[in-house]
């Protein structure tokens, strides 16, 4: 019986070593922060959006903008 155990400890040994490495190789490819220049993925073409539409309500000039801001304050 004490054979088997310790035949099943020496294959649980060995397996742990051998898959050390990959853990170790995968913890070294992290990816970079967010924010920084390497943070960067380059997409196909084909999956960029499509382009704006034109807008289609009305356009304010500055006085109507500021009377509507104003109106919302409540000056």
């Amino acid at each position: 019986m004490s054979s088997i155990r310790s035949f099943h400890l020496v294959a649980f040994s060995l397996s742990i070593a051998l898959s050390a490495p990959a853990f170790a190789q995968q913890a070294g490819q992290a990816e970079p922060p967010p924010g920084s220049p390497a943070a960067t993925i380059t997409i196909p073409g084909n999956q960029l959006p499509p382009p704006l539409q034109k807008f289609g309500g009305k356009d304010l000039g500055v006085v109507d903008r500021i009377k509507f801001i104003q109106e919302c304050v409540g000056q």
